[in-house]
């Protein structure tokens, strides 16, 4: 199974962009393993009945100025499969991040590619 970072936007009004580019990096290196683990979760059972499903997944979350997750939206799908794309969302409630620089909330909108036939351990460390 692939599901590899395509794309992040990170936001916040008062950000500069190195502080966007600190908080992206947290979230990026940070939580890799964790992000892989469990979107692998949510798309390994699907996959396993229809070994053709692949598309990209963009999800928009919320991180508060304590770190915390408190908001995740499906912004866009590709993946055509309801389960996969609710699980996907609901996997970034409740997840912990580094604070953000300048004692904000980010909001990060990135786009996960799922495809099957990779297994994902290169991009873990395993």
């Amino acid at each position: 199974m692939s599901c590899s970072w395509v794309e992040t936007n990170v936001a916040s009004p008062t950000l500069s962009n190195r502080a966007r580019s600190a908080a992206l990096l947290a979230v990026l290196f940070f939580f890799h393993g964790i992000v892989f683990d469990e979107l692998r979760a949510c798309y390994l059972p699907a996959l396993k009945k229809k070994p053709e499903l692949s598309g990209r997944v963009t999800v928009q979350f919320t991180i508060s100025s304590a770190g915390k997750v408190v908001d995740s939206v499906l912004q866009s799908s590709r993946l055509q499969d309801a389960r996969v794309e609710k699980c996907v969302v609901k996997a970034f409630r409740g997840w912990e991040f580094p604070k953000p620089p300048g004692g904000d909330s980010v909001v990060v909108t990135h786009e996960f590619n799922f495809e099957a036939g990779w297994s994902g351990e290169r991009h873990l460390g395993r």
